[in-house]
């Protein structure tokens, strides 16, 4: 990841006080996400015994729900809220593109990559793939991003009947399978996220590229007096 304060100086032209507070929102958000019990596990366990005793050890449904409502707000791409991480991406990536500097250059190759990682973690597990067979004989692969997508639409947040009927045909909640996959999927987004959230940082601390948001500011000493 681009850290050289150098490269970000010169690879980025300034933001405004608009972009800015996206930029320190996309990093509140990464800090309430570090605070969910998942988000802090160093390591999962996924326990395979007979007549369906598999089971994830030490993960539970609300927990499940609280990651599931922090990722929602950053790894979502119909979510409003205008700082997922796409949406951080694609802002920066028109300051480095309007630098027009080899630096510029540099920082948009970097998210080209991080928009290539993520492509591929919507499309299969680093840990475990999953393919149903069906009725006629053919295969289908359940990729982590329709399962993000049933979950989310249909059971989570909001009330799509077909996703939801999706959903509860791959077993629902009673599916430690379906469990598991779901929360690795989101796991395996945390690493993307905090990469970000780290250059978010380092572009914050450039004075020059980020003025200050008095506005904001003022109204943050108000309330703590």
């Amino acid at each position: 990841m681009p850290t050289d304060a150098d490269l970000i100086a010169q690879g980025l032209t300034p933001f405004d006080i608009d972009e800015v507070r996206i930029l320190k929102r996309y990093r509140e958000l990464v800090a309430e996400l570090e605070h969910s019990a998942l988000a802090k596990r160093t390591k999962l366990t996924f326990n395979i015994g007979g007549a369906g005793d598999d089971r994830l050890d030490g993960v539970t449904v609300d927990q499940i729900k609280s990651l599931a409502m922090d990722f929602r707000k950053l790894g979502w791409n119909n979510e409003p809220s205008g700082v997922t991480f796409d949406q951080l991406r694609n802002l920066i990536q028109r300051h480095a593109r309007a630098s027009g500097t080899p630096e510029g250059r540099t920082l948009i190759d970097w998210f080209k990559e991080l928009k290539s990682v993520r492509r591929e973690l919507l499309r299969g597990s680093r840990v475990l793939g999953w393919t149903l067979e069906l009725p006629d004989g053919s295969t289908h692969e359940v990729t982590p991003e329709e399962i993000l997508d049933v979950f989310i639409n249909g059971v989570a947040f909001h009330s799509d009947e077909a996703k939801r009927k999706r959903w509860n045909e791959l077993g629902g909640w009673d599916s430690a399978l379906l469990r598991w996959n779901l929360v690795l999927a989101m796991w395996d987004f945390l690493e993307l996220f905090r990469a970000l959230d780290k250059f978010v940082g380092s572009i914050l601390a450039n004075q020059a590229l980020c003025p200050a948001d008095t506005e904001s500011e003022g109204a943050t000493l108000q309330v703590r007096a």
